[in-house]
Parts: C-alpha cells; structure tokens; sequence
C-alpha cells in the first residue's frame, strides 16, 4: 500500500442518487472530472440520459436509468443492470431530497410521510441495495448528502430537518457496520446553496430572507454548489480510506456562527 494516496477516481464506477440537478448534478460531474463513470439516478428518465451525455463528454462512462429511488425492486433491478455493465460498484452518492413547508401544527401528516419517504427512507433503500456488493467485495465508498439543518432546527421544516438528522445517525450505523468490510460512510452536510429547494427562502437577490442569511454567513455568500464537489471526490477517493462515520459541513462557517466581534487583524 502506498504511504500517499490521491485522489484519483479512474477506474472507479459511482452511482449518484438525484444526480440530475443542483447539488446531485454538480456532484455526479465532479466525481467524472477526477476519472469515475458515473450514473445518475433520478425519476425522471430523460434529465437522467441528458446528465449521462455530459459525463460521455468528459471521456466517462455513464448509464442513465429513470427509477423512484424509494422503489425497491427497481433500484434492484438497475443494480443488477450496472454490475452486469461494469461488473463491480464502487462509490455510492444520495443525493436525493425534498421538502413539504409547513410548522408541526400546519404540516399535513401526508406531507410528513412524503419527506420522510424521500429523504430518509429512500437513503436506507439505496445504502442497503448498493452496500451489499460492496461488503461482498470488500470495499467501497458511500455518500450521503445531509444537510446543516441536520445539527440546526429550520422553522417550518420539521420534516426535513428530522429526516436529514436521521440521516446523519444512519450513516454513523453504517459506518460501524461495514468498517470491517472496508466500506467506509461519511455524509457532506452543505449550508446555504442557490437550488430548486432553497428557492423558498431567497427569492430574488435582495430578499430579507436571503440577507438575513447571507449576514449570518461568516464567508458572507451563498455556496456555488460545484464547491460541494471537492468534499465529495475527496470522500469517494483512497484519500479517505480512514475516515467513516464522519459528516463534513461545507457551509461557508455556517455551524459555527455564534456571535461575532469584528475587530482589527494585526
């Protein structure tokens, strides 16, 4: 074993969960940008084969497939479909999500089930489907996409926020499970970055919402979500053959805004 390693995916096959838009796209390009074929998963067939071009553009493989990720038996289906294309599964990103607003007294419960459904359910779905030929080839890499409303209460999104902090404590189980198989599973948890799901709170670029945000933002911006990529290759790569059970925030100091003094830097 090399005392160094790098992070170089080639050879390497990934399958990214939503990776047609937003945070999943930019992550399943930067995973072909350091050398993985790459799959991107999401219900709609067609962004999924337009993904798939932008990977073949690059010198990847790709192979698009349209499928519910919380459908059992066709995300076995697609499973059997890529080992019988590439013959092994290496990198497993989830990078699926949604969110139904509304506060604990206004939330329909079918809104809840929905959100649960998507964020968290359907992550245990995949892990449990693609972990397995992981843990029979002994090695492999898993992803998931959490988020910092995770470790921070959002109002007016309880289900999200509980969904992505069950998340979290799925990928630690895991991560404990499968060490001895030389799986390893970590979770990216980005903060504020400009997506479909984040529309809600920062329409139009003066909005008292997105300043609000932006203030208490110690980088003072939104994240491009192509910054998420560094974090995802790094945790895809023999770079981080020892870390599992870990979730990276990538939120600009997000989390560790507390009260801030400005002063003079000598």
């Amino acid at each position: 074993m090399k005392e160094y390693v790098n992070f170089d995916l080639t050879g390497k096959v990934a399958v990214v969960i939503g990776g047609t838009r937003g945070i999943g796209r930019a992550l399943a390009l930067g995973l072909a940008e350091s050398g993985a074929d790459v799959c991107p998963i999401s219900r709609n067939e067609e962004n999924s084969k337009k993904i798939a071009d932008e990977i073949r553009a690059k010198g990847r493989k790709a192979l698009s497939y349209g499928v519910d990720a919380t459908d059992y038996n066709n995300m076995c289906k697609f499973r059997d479909i890529l080992l019988n294309e590439f013959g092994h599964v290496d990198i497993l990103v989830n990078s699926q999500g949604m969110d139904v607003r509304g506060g604990i007294l206004e939330l329909s419960v079918e809104g809840w089930r929905k959100v649960i459904s998507v964020n968290q359910e359907s992550v245990f779905v995949c892990m449990k489907i693609f972990g397995e030929p992981m843990v029979k080839q002994r090695k492999g890499k898993i992803i998931n996409v959490t988020s910092s409303g995770s470790f921070l209460a959002i109002g007016g999104s309880p289900a999200y926020c509980a969904s992505k902090g069950a998340v979290n404590m799925l990928t630690m189980v895991a991560a404990l499970e499968w060490a001895p198989y030389n799986v390893q599973v970590n979770a990216i948890a980005p903060g504020w970055f400009h997506t479909d799901l984040t529309t809600m709170f920062d329409e139009g670029a003066n909005s008292e919402i997105g300043n609000n945000i932006i203030e208490r933002i110690p980088m003072g911006r939104t994240g491009k979500t192509g910054e998420l990529a560094g974090a995802c290759v790094y945790l895809a790569s023999e770079a981080s053959n020892y870390v599992t059970g870990s979730t990276i925030a990538v939120d600009g100091g997000w989390l560790c805004h507390g009260i801030s003094v400005k002063q003079e830097i000598l």
